[in-house]
């Protein structure tokens, strides 16, 4: 038994086979890239509303971030002039130079009316003595 089989024959099952080979690599093919474009389209929408939370909380923050420094801001101001009215009150406050002073003028006033109050009673004591002549008329 011998096979004979012609050229053309051979040359179509060769191609047939070749085509079928081409044409199932190709399904798969395609089938493949399709779930791989399914897959990075997931991962691409998972990405972007990943990126689209993120950048809502960045804003979150940010406009809680503003509000603190408009806060601080305001807060300092007030610090500042409170700062100022204590500094302005601190340079009109009496220095310890300014106390000795007052110390030492109190002392001389003290000592003033003591010297005032001597020379009162040697008055009144002249007053005394001038009344009771003028009145027994003592000479």
């Amino acid at each position: 038994m011998q096979i004979q089989i012609e050229l053309w024959q051979l040359i179509c099952g060769i191609a047939s086979t070749i085509v079928a080979f081409v044409l199932v690599v190709w399904a798969f093919g395609t089938i493949l890239i399709k779930q791989f474009k399914s897959q990075l389209n997931q991962q691409f929408g998972t990405i972007q509303s990943d990126l689209t939370r993120r950048a809502q909380e960045d804003q979150k923050v940010s406009t809680k971030l503003e509000q603190i420094e408009n806060d601080l801001e305001e807060t300092l101001t007030d610090y500042l002039e409170r700062i100022v009215a204590l500094e302005t009150k601190s340079d009109a406050a009496l220095t310890h130079d300014d106390l000795a002073d007052m110390h030492n003028k109190i002392n001389e006033i003290g000592n003033d009316i003591s010297n005032l109050s001597g020379q009162f009673n040697g008055v009144s004591t002249l007053l005394n003595t001038l009344h009771r002549h003028l009145l027994k008329g003592d000479e």
